[in-house]
């Protein structure tokens, strides 16, 4: 109830105004410039999943206290993106695809 007696006080004092949304400003980042440029050169020099990179940044000694998925969103707002890798499909044999379609053939 707290938050609609908020929108009611701040549509009688601000008018439509009041309604929007407010900036608010959340955890202070735990990225400090030194860990944010390391992290840049090792994903520009090598690349690699955000655990990988967070490995390699912790091998130097410079402890994180963030899971990979921070690392992930850290390098995004960077501008960096990753491709996931998949195994490629196996290429079909065409006699078996043939001799499939005829089965459904004599089925239907």
């Amino acid at each position: 109830m707290n938050s609609i007696r908020g929108w009611i006080n701040r549509w009688q004092t601000r008018g439509l105004a009041g309604l929007y949304e407010e900036h608010y400003s959340g955890c202070p980042t735990k990225l400090s410039p030194l860990v944010a440029e390391r992290l840049r050169q090792i994903t520009e020099a090598q690349g690699g999943t955000a655990h990988q990179i967070m490995q390699r940044i912790e091998e130097q000694h410079m402890l994180l206290m963030v899971v990979p998925d921070t690392v992930a969103r850290w390098l995004k707002k960077m501008g960096f993106s990753y491709k996931r890798y998949r195994t490629s499909l196996k290429k079909r044999d065409a006699r078996e695809v043939e001799r499939f379609r005829q089965q459904l053939e004599v089925l239907c």
